[in-house]
């Protein structure tokens, strides 16, 4: 349909029946708690003004005073809103990471990752980063990234949730190699709401074979992705997985939240020295 490449404006303002199922995160919502195995929860704050850009006060400077991306992001800051992809990621996390801390300790891998499936992580595209806080708050070392625009909210979500000091906040342009490089490799990337552009998919796949850490025997860091096909962006899908998938194995894992949200975690392919 025209509206799937209309640069992120017309899908905005659509009717919620395009859902092919209620949506998770309630429209109008302004607060938004995702409990967490034992107790607790993860609180993020949806920012409808600083997603029209008509916001008064500090945060909407900045929201302004950057460079707004283009598509879907030149005509909103899609960061201050909450998407049901992150949801539906930030709720696997919470599910299944206890379970895999056992299976952790028979997998052929080293330091604080076998110690307990805990290592250090890191969110591209954060937004308002619930996957991210999710990982923060069952132990891992977290690193919130977005563009610059975006960083306030990631670091207000941190010490809204009292991980100010647990968790890094750092600006990362998709593509850009150097400060990919400048923060390391991780055990875990997320990435949730990210796949909606054409444009985008080239930058975003190469930052996320950038970030992931590699090695052979399954020593090699993973990628968990999320996506939601309600949105209707299918050119830019098959342009990420056509791209993806030439560095990556691409497995779908099934979760119950939301039909038309795509689950996928991805493992660097082995190249030759690593094989």
């Amino acid at each position: 349909a025209g509206w799937e490449e209309d640069g992120g404006e017309e899908w905005q303002s659509l009717p919620c029946d395009i859902f092919q199922a209620p949506p998770l995160v309630p429209v109008g919502c302004n607060s938004f708690t995702l409990p967490l195995p034992g107790g607790g929860g993860v609180a993020v704050r949806p920012r409808r003004s600083l997603f029209e850009r008509t916001g008064s006060g500090a945060e909407a400077a900045a929201a302004v005073r950057e460079g707004v991306g283009h598509g879907a992001d030149k005509g909103r800051m899609t960061g201050a809103l909450l998407w049901d992809s992150a949801v539906v990621l930030a709720s696997y996390l919470a599910a299944s990471r206890p379970a895999a801390a056992a299976r952790a300790q028979s997998r052929p891998i080293s330091g604080e990752l076998a110690a307990g499936w805990r290592g250090a992580c890191v969110e591209v595209g954060a937004g308002l980063a619930l996957p991210g806080l999710t990982a923060a708050a069952l132990g891992w070392t977290t690193t919130l990234t977005d563009r610059q625009e975006c960083l306030p909210l990631l670091a207000a979500g941190a010490a809204d949730n009292g991980l100010g000091e647990a968790v890094a906040v750092a600006p990362l342009a998709w593509g850009d190699p150097a400060a990919a490089s400048a923060l390391g490799t991780f055990d875990l990337v997320l990435a949730s709401d990210c796949v909606y552009e054409v444009e985008s998919a080239a930058p975003l796949v190469a930052s996320l074979s950038a970030l992931v850490r590699r090695g052979g025997e399954g020593r090699g860091g993973e990628v968990l992705l999320a996506f939601d096909e309600a949105i209707g962006r299918h050119a830019a899908v098959a342009a990420f997985r056509a791209l993806a998938t030439s560095s990556f194995e691409w497995e779908e894992l099934a979760h119950e939240l939301k039909e038309s949200v795509r689950l996928v975690r991805l493992r660097p392919r082995a190249s030759e020295g690593e094989a």
